[in-house]
């Protein structure tokens, strides 16, 4: 990847709120601003708004079909979903 894309994004992410930058000389230093979970939660979140029209489904069932999950996947997967079945029988 070349600098100026780097550059490009680092200041995407600076524009967004993502990160900080700092001039320290002749060089920006960035610095992120959210935790790694609240920017995936948002594009996640802005991913199936636009692709699938709010509609989170589809996206699973292709990351569930199309992804190969290994059995502990699976199992993880299984007390996700016992879990959020005991939450909504309550």
């Amino acid at each position: 990847m070349e600098f100026a894309t780097v550059q490009t994004y680092l200041r995407r992410l600076e524009q967004k709120g993502y990160a900080t930058a700092k001039l320290v000389g002749r060089t920006r230093h960035y610095r992120a601003r959210v935790r790694p979970q609240t920017v995936i939660r948002q594009t996640v979140g802005e991913l199936v708004d636009q692709l699938f029209d709010g509609d989170a489904m589809p996206l699973v069932r292709h990351l569930v079909e199309d992804r190969s999950l290994s059995s502990a996947e699976i199992s993880q997967l299984r007390q996700m979903v016992d879990e959020l079945d005991q939450g909504t029988s309550e």
